[in-house]
């Protein structure tokens, strides 16, 4: 399945393993293959994925992502989000954009701050395009997999397709940051979700 850029054409998600659909994962699938931090460096393309097991169904996990942004803030080191909507809005980028009123109703198309919403499965999976002012482009996706009833996977991707050669500046400038960043927020949707789930 390919998602138009329309800086430079579509990208082939079906060619990137980390983000292809995959069927739930037993127990013993997240024993094994589960990786808190993984980075993978392909030619024009770097993926940086990390994931969790939630003590929580999936929809439990998709709803806590799904409520990012917008007025309700960044679940993690909101300020940050918000100085970089600041930066980018006196960059001449979008800035900070509200969110859907309703994240029920949202869909493909809508912004999102200085993102874009490029997939949505209902109870699975939100990826959004950046559209804010950066030497490249790029995605961040969070996914929810079931693992049993009461419990999932949750897997938040990061991908960057970096202009030729200060793309490649961007990233690793911007790297310590996003590791803090990105740990933080993963580990902060789990948490949500669990707290949610065992307050019902």
């Amino acid at each position: 399945m390919q998602f138009d850029n329309a800086q430079s054409g579509p990208i082939d998600w079906d060619c990137l393993s980390l983000s292809a659909p995959n069927p739930a994962p037993t127990r013993a699938d997240l024993s094994s293959n589960l990786k808190a931090h993984s980075l993978v460096i392909r030619p024009g393309l770097l993926q940086e994925r990390r994931q969790r097991e939630v003590r929580a169904p999936a929809e439990a996990a998709y709803r806590a992502f799904a409520e990012l942004g917008g007025d309700n803030g960044w679940a993690y080191m909101d300020w940050a989000w918000q100085l970089r909507s600041a930066v980018d809005r006196l960059m001449g980028g979008v800035g900070r954009r509200p969110g859907p009123a309703r994240r029920d109703c949202m869909k493909i198309g809508d912004v999102l701050d200085f993102w874009r919403i490029e997939a949505l499965e209902p109870g699975r999976l939100l990826r959004l395009r950046a559209e804010m002012k950066m030497p490249g482009r790029g995605w961040l996706e969070f996914r929810a997999e079931p693992i049993s009833e009461t419990s999932c996977r949750l897997t938040q991707t990061a991908f960057f397709v970096p202009d030729p050669f200060f793309g490649a500046l961007y990233w690793y400038a911007f790297y310590p940051a996003h590791q803090l960043l990105f740990t933080g927020l993963i580990r902060r949707l789990a948490a949500t979700a669990e707290r949610n789930h065992s307050g019902h």
